[in-house]
């Protein structure tokens, strides 16, 4: 089973032993961690949420196999 949450962790000095920077939780997609207030550097301070209204990401297309192999997407016919 797939966890709920996880929560990305920065090292100071990419070092455990320093102890932890800054946490920000990872969102299953099209969810992104939107801040709720408190400390910046704390995973609690976000949860996570939709983009906002009007807000859309552009995927690009697959290429196909052949084109991969050729180095290029064949031009369509119009």
């Amino acid at each position: 089973m797939a966890p709920d949450q996880l929560i990305a962790t920065k090292w100071h000095d990419d070092k455990p032993e320093l102890g932890v920077e800054r946490q920000r939780p990872l969102c299953p997609y099209p969810a992104m961690p939107k801040y709720i207030g408190g400390d910046v550097n704390k995973a609690r301070s976000f949860t996570c949420g939709t983009l906002p209204f009007g807000v859309s990401v552009m995927l690009q297309p697959a290429k196909s196999k052949a084109a991969t192999e050729a180095g290029s997407v064949p031009e369509r016919e119009l």
